[in-house]
């Protein structure tokens, strides 16, 4: 009997923008909690608990169903911290103590939409959120805690709606003076030159020193409102996004301090923290595309592959909730947003591009306003060969290394706890639904049929490629045109490792095909053959 070999089915990924039966046999049409890794597809790894903010000392008050929205790791000589942000209280974690850290002068009043931004400046912390003057953390002592202040010698009566970190400089956009907005105004301080300091000034009119301001002033359209929402450094750049247009910043020194240049008059970004770098590269979403720049030339990466998908499945609502995480060790972006019409109004969905691959696939997600990349290994370090608990093939972390180190490139998901990322097969305890499916898979092709699409077969058997720890579902399709809705034969049970095949009788010229696991497992699909037979021709 003649076989249907798919051997390429991590190539392409999903693929919801164009006839499922005109893309090739080793693409996808649906999926969730699935990612593309050495050359398979496997089920996306789970997240567990790793710091739920009810058990430190105090009483947590995030706002809005206890809800983590922002953290930044920061490091003392050897000593790893987190610091964590819910919409009115800080706190801060070591490993060993978690304690608050909010300003003295109460809580504070962050909005989900606005969140924070922030970044580290020769040590020190910086935090904003748009609302209330921007706040720095003068040291680390967590045994009689030093709180969040107002930063020093920031302009009276001035917020901005997002601050960071671009070489000793602190840069503020989208400002706010006396009550009166100046949205495309970019502000910088005076350099810092040492570490443990925080800027001298932010005077713009003493030729002294280096504090400066530009308004990237611009036509606006009927599409845009011109307004800047946020920026990141790039190589010896800094990239400032407005909703509607791309600049650059660069140091040139003398008494401009900045040059400013425009590289895109056309793309901006969706919403503030929708940016992230890579390989010398920035990843943006905008409004209607999702492009990757290096400085001066810019490239859609998302096309015709799931651009329509995407957009649509944005809540128009939620939207300034939408973010980007790398995820650098699985060369993974993801774009992070509420899925439409969900209740929280909290990104629970994300869209996850493989740069390696040039992939995409998707991820559920926690109610998490914020991933940031730092968490490590929740066990202790050891500095033997012996293991508390488990075995040695259990051990994850290398030996001789520290057990807490936030500088990891581990997810660090912020939800209502901290959550580690890519770790165990649930969801913080909870079993997952992952699937994979293909609909309107040609089969049959023939010389008087090449295309597979008016030859009807019977499918016999299907061999998938696969790993795991235990037993998946595995169903079978069929459609009789294009136009029909798939109808799915019982799913059968495999067992990757004990299993070879699963027996099917199904009559299509269209097949679909499906792999789902809802229980606490893991698996991997390389590739997958379809023994059929040829039954005649319409």
């Amino acid at each position: 009997m003649p076989f249907l070999n798919v051997s390429d089915v991590s190539k392409i990924g999903i693929v919801t923008d164009a006839l499922p039966s005109q893309i090739p046999p080793g693409a996808w049409t649906g999926g969730q909690n699935v990612r593309i890794r050495d050359g398979q597809i496997q089920k996306f790894k789970g997240e567990e608990e790793y710091l739920d903010p009810d058990s430190g000392s105090g009483t947590w008050d995030g706002g809005a169903n206890g809800q983590i929205y922002w953290a930044l790791p920061a490091a003392e000589g050897a000593i790893y911290h987190w610091i964590y942000c819910g919409l009115e209280d800080v706190r801060i974690y070591d490993g060993t103590t978690d304690v608050e850290i909010t300003r003295a002068a109460g809580d504070y009043s962050a909005t989900a939409e606005l969140n924070w931004t922030g970044g580290l400046i020769g040590g020190i912390p910086i935090i904003n959120n748009g609302v209330d003057d921007p706040q720095f953390l003068a040291s680390f002592d967590l045994v009689t805690p030093v709180k969040f202040a107002d930063l020093t010698n920031w302009p009276a009566s001035t917020t901005c709606k997002a601050m960071r970190v671009f070489k000793g400089y602190l840069i503020a956009m989208n400002v706010t003076k006396s009550s009166t907005d100046f949205p495309t105004l970019v502000k910088w301080s005076d350099a810092v030159s040492q570490a443990g300091q925080v800027p001298s000034s932010w005077d713009n009119t003493d030729p002294t020193v280096d504090a400066g301001e530009n308004d990237l002033v611009e036509a606006k359209t009927d599409i845009s409102t011109g307004v800047i929402l946020d920026g990141a450094q790039l190589r010896d750049q800094f990239i400032i996004y407005r909703d509607d247009s791309t600049w650059g910043m660069r140091f040139i020194g003398g008494s401009l301090i900045f040059q400013f240049y425009q590289i895109s008059s056309t793309q901006g970004m969706l919403t503030r923290r929708c940016m992230a770098e890579f390989q010398g590269k920035h990843f943006v979403v905008s409004n209607g595309d999702v492009f990757v720049h290096d400085g001066s030339n810019l490239k859609s990466v998302i096309n015709n592959k799931r651009k329509r998908f995407l957009f649509s499945d944005i809540d128009p609502n939620n939207y300034e909730r939408t973010y980007v995480f790398h995820n650098l060790s699985e060369t993974e972006m993801w774009i992070c947003y509420v899925e439409s019409g969900h209740a929280s109004g909290l990104p629970n969905k994300a869209l996850v591009w493989n740069y390696t691959f040039d992939t995409w696939t998707t991820r559920e997600l926690p109610d998490a306003p914020h991933i940031e990349r730092g968490v490590v290994d929740t066990s202790p370090a050891t500095d033997d060969w012996t293991v508390a608990d488990g075995s040695w093939e259990d051990w994850t972390v290398a030996w001789g290394q520290i057990g807490f180190n936030p500088m990891d490139s581990s997810p660090l998901i912020c939800s209502t706890k901290l959550l580690k990322g890519d770790s165990t097969d649930q969801f913080d305890g909870t079993n997952m639904t992952s699937r994979i499916e293909r609909l309107q898979l040609p089969i049959g092709q023939t010389k008087q049929d090449p295309s597979g699409m008016d030859t009807f077969v019977r499918i016999k058997r299907v061999y998938p490629h696969m790993t795991g720890s235990g037993a998946v579902n595995i169903s079978v399709g069929t459609h009789k045109f294009v136009e029909d809705p798939v109808t799915y034969k019982a799913a059968k049970s495999f067992t990757p490792g004990t299993d070879r095949k699963i027996d099917v009788n199904a009559k299509a010229n269209l097949m679909a095909l499906k792999i789902e696991t809802t229980s606490n497992v893991e698996w991997s699909l390389s590739g997958y053959d379809i023994e059929y037979e040829i039954v005649g021709h319409r």
